[in-house]
């Protein structure tokens, strides 16, 4: 017979925020674009909610010694990279 786990209340959820970049074809640059994500974790489900937000300044590629933001990622050969991003000056 299966026994009764006691948890708080709402202790199985959460909310964070996923971010992406997008390339913009024309200008070759990057915008900013937030989600909210809400997971259930006893469940295994993950839900964005709300609209996504899309930031109005552009970003460019950066590199380790000038960045804002850093994303690790493995590329098509298996093998790990850095890709990192920083605002675009005008």
């Amino acid at each position: 017979m299966a026994r009764v786990i006691a948890r708080k209340s709402g202790a199985h959820k959460s909310e964070s925020t996923s971010i992406e970049f997008r390339k913009d074809p024309g200008t070759g640059l990057y915008r900013k674009i937030e989600h909210d994500i809400r997971s259930n974790h006893l469940e295994h489900k993950t839900k964005k909610t709300g609209k996504p937000r899309i930031s109005e300044t552009w970003y460019e590629l950066g590199d380790e010694n000038n960045w804002e933001f850093k994303f690790d990622v493995t590329g098509m050969n298996g093998k790990p990279h850095t890709i990192y991003f920083k605002q675009k000056v005008e």
